[in-house]
């Protein structure tokens, strides 16, 4: 068995939906003994696999003082048998230290699997009845601070250290949905956001200090991302420019000799005499010339140097 991480609040995994088990198999009963070993260092009484960053519905518990009750729920489903609420002082080993009055129903029938994969169902109240909804919540991607009040919340989040600048509540529904998303399309966009604020003209300190700019270089750096691989010339970029700006990338590249050796001497020279629209529909049909391995001299950066401008001559 091993000791596995805790995920704390406000890590955006923790609002991961969590998907049902297909097969209870020896991989499915390693996680469950882990994650009561996890669950008994901590210490708690119950343990979500959302929790330990493994996005599977299943969910560990024991309320016993000896830890001789150990209960698994694999794919549960829980319905109320009652609409009386009670309160019950909820804490969360994803929110260590804090532990608020919640309202719950008091009496809920759970439908599950064991570790076996054998299906049951159990009646619950008081705190089992508290505790299963908890965990299974987790499940779902919701913690016991979202039936707080706003303002319960962000005292959480100001103890635990957090910058105002985390404190808007709209930062949950965008980390729901960046939860939601596969691997493969949070590396793409992340990728994306490191060009947008990395391929930039600010002053080298200004951009280090500037938590995006800390956060893209460190992703570049992770990635060994080459700005040259992620530039593609297109309509958007060029129309992003003055017209001196387009000759200049035009001049710089090659595009010009290019343009010249197929039209004739001096006939980007008169080109350029052209409107821009007219230049930039010009450059984007001179199929000739690739622009592949070419970067604007205003997105090239000092990695290195851990900056956002320009690389110095």
């Amino acid at each position: 068995m091993a000791i596995l991480n805790i995920l704390e609040f406000p890590d955006p995994r923790l609002r991961t939906i969590a998907k049902p088990v297909d097969v209870v198999d020896d991989g499915i009963r390693q996680l469950i003994d882990d994650m009561f070993e996890t669950m008994y260092e901590a210490p708690g009484i119950g343990l979500a696999a959302t929790q330990v960053n493994v996005h599977k519905q299943v969910v560990v518990m024991d309320l016993s003082e000896d830890r001789s009750e150990p209960r698994v729920f694999i794919n549960p489903s829980v319905e109320e048998l009652t609409h009386d609420m009670g309160q019950y002082q909820e804490g969360c080993l994803s929110v260590p230290g804090f532990y608020e009055n919640v309202d719950r129903p008091l009496r809920v029938r759970v439908k599950a699997q064991d570790r076996d994969g054998k299906p049951f169902e159990l009646e619950c109240e008081g705190l089992l009845a508290v505790c299963v909804q908890h965990e299974f919540d987790h499940l779902n991607g919701k913690l016991f601070v979202d039936y707080l009040s706003q303002l319960k919340r962000d005292r959480i989040k100001k103890k635990l250290g957090m910058p105002d600048s985390m404190l808007d509540s709209s930062r949950c529904n965008v980390e729901v949905e960046l939860a939601k998303l596969e691997e493969s399309e949070l590396l793409e966009l992340l990728t994306n956001l490191a060009s947008c604020t990395t391929f930039r003209n600010d002053s080298a300190d200004s951009f280090e200090k500037s938590l995006p700019g800390s956060q893209s270089i460190a992703y570049i750096k992770h990635e060994g991302m080459q700005p040259v691989e992620h530039f593609q010339m297109s309509e958007n970029y060029l129309k992003s420019l003055v017209k001196a700006g387009i000759i200049a990338d035009c001049k710089r590249s090659g595009f010009e000799a290019k343009y010249n050796e197929v039209h004739g001497d001096k006939a980007f020279g008169k080109l350029s005499t052209e409107k821009t629209d007219a230049l930039i529909k010009a450059v984007l049909e001179f199929k000739e010339f690739s622009w592949a391995g070419y970067l604007p001299e205003a997105f090239e950066i000092s990695v290195q140097a851990g900056s956002g401008t320009r690389r110095s001559a």
